[in-house]
């Protein structure tokens, strides 16, 4: 059987965060205006997001992690882009990270088309020698870049007058860079400049920053409709939203409740496919680089061959031992269901903690057999478990486990923060708080 890597190497600091920049931080934010800082900033993100936000303090990177960290960020988004290019015409790929076929069948007929990448949100878990690994790619609606940028221009603002010395700022802290970016992209991708933008979520559903980025739109003379996916139809290859033709949109709808809604969202998923509605990412780009088992593809050396030697060499020792489990050998099955404190089972499409099971919490070894059991029958992916590190940044006191998020638009990196809980499960929909993370140098 082959030999399943796992580091264990958590629950430490992790040497890339400046503690003393931390402690100075925390001290600044309790004070009696640091308290009243914290309270417009809370306002100010409840109306950007739609809802409230939990912040920490910020963070500090020091520089030769900021650098690396950069270096890494355009090879993985390379990488992740061979993928998606690759996907129709490799048997093994689709064989690996299948698509719902709802979804794959809506793919533009061109393989050419439709595979760009433009913005994802790469989930790193830091390990206390230095190191990271990759939890996984979010490339299908990720959140936090917006209110992190936000959070990190208004601290950057009232750590300067309290004479806190900080880097440059990365385009998150930038006004309206979100706003920006999408417009751009749209116009080199269409053709044309937007003059309306559709932001595309379920009805009652997920919002989050899309209040915000409506008002960026508006400030900059553009049209925004908020619609669900159930209300668009297509006449003569024309996309429609009521009586308006829209032909740019941002998504914000997870694959979970997109496949809920069944042949309703056929006309808008198809023009998404064809391109005749843009969005970031497109239809392949987002079905193939958010599925979780992208990474059983990027961590299996029998797939080195789509990659450029070298990036696939920057970016391997960050890559946890993944595999579909419905693939693996009987050996690494009853591995993986003999050692549950080992291993994390993760379903391919599911988001905000959901179809995540950790062997560390699961109650007894039969509640952890059956989960195997569901994951080998619907081959979801297996992911060796990595302990956390911990940082003492909180205004509460005590010590917090933490992730590393980075935001990579058109490939290159845009945006950092980082998650914090005191449980294992760091999502912000579990209750975790924000971090916005300046970096001391970027290239």
């Amino acid at each position: 059987m082959q030999a399943i890597e796992t580091r264990t190497l958590g629950l430490g600091a992790w040497p890339g965060f400046d503690t003393d920049f931390s402690a100075r931080v925390v001290d600044v934010g309790v004070s009696p205006g640091g308290r009243r800082f914290r309270r417009l900033l809370e306002h100010e993100l409840v109306r950007s997001r739609g809802q409230s936000a939990a912040m920490g303090p910020p963070l500090l990177m020091r520089r030769e992690w900021a650098d690396a960290l950069g270096r890494f960020a355009e090879a993985y988004h390379r990488c992740i882009e061979r993928v998606v290019g690759a996907y129709v015409s490799d048997a093994r790929l689709r064989r690996t990270m299948p698509v719902p076929p709802t979804l794959e069948a809506a793919f533009a007929r061109d393989p050419s088309q439709d595979i760009a990448v433009h913005l994802c949100r790469l989930d790193l878990l830091p390990s206390r020698d230095g190191g990271f690994v990759v939890l996984e790619t979010n490339a299908n609606c990720p959140g936090g870049l917006l209110t992190c940028g936000i959070a990190a221009r208004r601290w950057r603002g009232l750590l300067d007058t309290d004479g806190v010395g900080l880097p440059s700022a990365l385009p998150q802290e930038d006004d309206g860079w979100m706003a920006s970016w999408l417009l751009e992209t749209a116009e080199e991708v269409t053709g044309d400049a937007p003059e309306l933008v559709v932001l595309v979520r379920e009805q009652g559903g997920n919002r989050l920053e899309l209040p915000g980025l409506a008002e960026l739109l508006r400030c900059r003379g553009v049209g925004v409709i908020e619609a669900d996916p159930r209300d668009f139809s297509v006449e003569g290859g024309s996309v429609r939203l009521g009586g308006a033709h829209v032909a740019s949109g941002y998504w914000k709808l997870g694959f979970r409740e997109l496949l809920g809604m069944g042949s309703s969202v056929d006309p808008v998923v198809r023009a998404v496919g064809a391109g005749t509605l843009f969005v970031p990412n497109g239809l392949r780009g987002r079905s193939i680089a958010d599925n979780k088992l992208a990474l059983a593809v990027l961590s299996d050396p029998s797939f080195d061959d789509l990659f450029d030697p070298e990036d696939i060499e920057r970016i391997r020792r960050h890559l946890p031992w993944s595999r579909n489990l419905a693939l693996c050998s009987k050996d690494v099955i009853e591995s993986v269901r003999a050692q549950p404190e080992r291993f994390v089972l993760k379903r391919p499409y599911d988001t905000r903690g959901r179809g995540v099971v950790m062997g560390i919490e699961t109650a007894s070894p039969g509640v952890w057999a059956r989960c195997v059991a569901t994951a080998v029958r619907e081959g979801w992916l297996v992911q060796a478990y990595h302990f956390p590190t911990e940082t003492a940044a909180d205004f509460r006191g005590g010590r917090q486990s933490h992730d590393l998020c980075i935001g990579v638009a058109n490939g290159v990196m845009v945006s950092a923060h980082a998650r914090s809980s005191p449980e294992p499960r760091l999502n912000v929909a579990n209750g975790g708080r924000l971090h916005p993370v300046f970096m001391e140098s970027l290239r």
